[in-house]
């Protein structure tokens, strides 16, 4: 008897071709099975169908959620009345970045701009504190809370080519102070 050597079959282009869209076929799925498919009825409210599901999919990371993993309100007798279209690890990421949009350099520019002085001798208009994390610049037309400018006014102040408006720059200290000092208990 003679022994026939077996031979090893070669692996062509058109192979790994298949073998790749076998694969891809494969996987898809799975990915069906894994996943809930949210086919909305048209004719039904859209929110009485997600809170049915008790499944939302979120438009930033395109994966399906549980509503609980969402920004939503409810009315008082339980049914959904509003839902976030993003899930709130998502927002929260969005968060972090608009808060990044105001970068150190931004509200550094507005600083300079507004109060008038060195960059390296940045100081409260009132006591002369010299902490840049401290600082900030207040509205003088207003004389409540809204006087300090949030991030996303130093953003538009800085998209607007700094228009001239009447700020000072001032500690949180003097800032909080003038705020009392004006509001009537």
């Amino acid at each position: 008897m003679s022994k026939k050597k077996k031979i090893k079959h070669v692996r062509t282009i058109g192979d790994l071709e298949r073998e790749a869209r076998e694969r891809d076929k494969r996987l898809k799925k799975e990915d069906e099975k894994a996943t809930i498919n949210i086919h909305l009825d048209p004719h039904r409210s859209r929110l009485e169908q997600i809170q049915e599901l008790d499944k939302n999919e979120c438009v930033s990371c395109r994966k399906k959620k549980s509503i609980k993993k969402f920004y939503a309100l409810y009315r008082p007798d339980g049914r959904l009345k509003k839902i976030w279209p993003s899930c709130r690890k998502c927002m929260s990421s969005v968060r972090r970045e608009q808060r990044h949009d105001v970068s150190a350099e931004h509200l550094m520019e507005c600083f300079v701009h507004y109060s008038k002085q060195n960059p390296k001798k940045l100081a409260c208009s009132l006591c002369g504190h010299k902490g840049t994390n401290s600082l900030t610049l207040v509205d003088y037309q207003y004389k409540t809370k809204e006087s300090i400018l949030t991030s996303s006014r130093y953003q538009w102040l800085h998209e607007h080519d700094f228009p001239k408006m009447n700020l000072k720059l001032m500690c949180y200290n003097c800032a909080f102070k003038r705020i009392n000092k004006n509001t009537k208990r």
